[in-house]
């Protein structure tokens, strides 16, 4: 092994060491994550209302009455977690679910209700804030969760059907609409407004609210409109404990990144990973050791 190939292995061995240590410690950046500060996460939510994370539907609390959880679908459910989901709500908790574009269709499926997330971009070109699609929502039915809510904003939010008169908590305004081409303009067969964007349903001791855009709960939507005094309700409400789950939000390519590097820590700390260095050590020593030798007798002719 050259000089050369020395200086090149510790560079390549000190620049990966580096991008680890850069991953470990860079900030999360996954959506809707409570370890997120930046933008698009929530880690506001539970700082200042203790909501409390789950990073499994297993840790539900047994007794779930005067509880509330926040789901957010963006991953697919097992039959085993569908399963908690209603046992939950049929059990006396709240499930709150916000979603636009995600799974959330799956639960709603699996607990036998008619109402449907539209999976399609709700825009407004009237009531807006900055953008029509960012809706705000001025049309409230009284009921212990709007209660002081005199608007909210949403962001990219989709619409919720077969929702009934008596279901329904908001509405978007008379020039909303769904824009079933994503071109921005209200075609003849889109949905026209007012369009139901939050509704509650009762099951069994349980209470099922909808709402199409989990993005009035991030750090930079959660103090626009009343967005907060929304959440404010649903913590009051839920006495006993407010939970979020993080099972079901899809990881940034960064946080991916960070769990290879955990797992890869766990391992290195077991014995199999001792072990595992040890074979590599084992392995690479002689090569280290020829090398050497090639060195010592390639000097003998300089």
């Amino acid at each position: 092994m050259t000089g050369l190939h020395k200086y090149l292995l510790l560079f390549t061995a000190a620049l990966l060491l580096g991008a680890a240590l850069v991953v470990w410690f860079y900030p999360s950046n996954t959506n809707f994550s409570v370890d997120n500060s930046e933008w698009n996460g929530t880690r506001r939510l539970v700082e200042k209302y203790q909501i409390r994370a789950l990073d499994s539907l297993s840790r539900l609390p047994a007794e779930p009455e005067e509880t509330a959880l926040l789901l957010v679908p963006y991953l697919v459910f097992t039959d085993g977690e569908l399963d908690k989901l209603e046992r939950y709500l049929n059990n006396g908790g709240t499930l709150i679910i916000a979603d636009d574009y995600g799974h959330g269709n799956e639960v709603l499926a699996y607990l036998d209700v008619k109402a449907r997330f539209t999976g399609v971009n709700l825009v407004d070109p009237l009531s807006s804030q900055n953008s029509p699609l960012f809706p705000v929502i001025t049309h409230f039915n009284d009921h212990v969760f709007t209660e002081g809510v005199e608007r909210l904003v949403m962001n990219h939010p989709a619409g919720l059907s077969n929702i009934g008169e008596d279901e329904a908590l908001a509405y978007s305004s008379l020039f909303s609409f769904l824009d079933m081409e994503g071109n921005g303009v209200k075609d003849e067969e889109d949905g026209a407004g007012p369009l139901p964007v939050m509704a509650k349903i009762q099951r069994g001791q349980g209470r099922l609210v909808l709402i199409s855009d989990p993005s009035i709960f991030i750090n930079s939507m959660l103090e626009t409109g009343g967005n907060q005094t929304l959440l404010e309700n649903f913590s009051a409400l839920a006495v006993r404990g407010m939970y979020i789950d993080q099972s079901h939000i899809a990881e940034s390519n960064l946080e991916q990144a960070k769990g290879i590097l955990k797992k890869a820590r766990s391992l290195l700390g077991s014995s199999a990973g001792l072990l595992l260095l040890v074979a590599v050590f084992a392995a690479l020593l002689p090569l280290y050791l020829r090398g050497q030798q090639l060195e010592q007798e390639r000097r003998k002719f300089d």
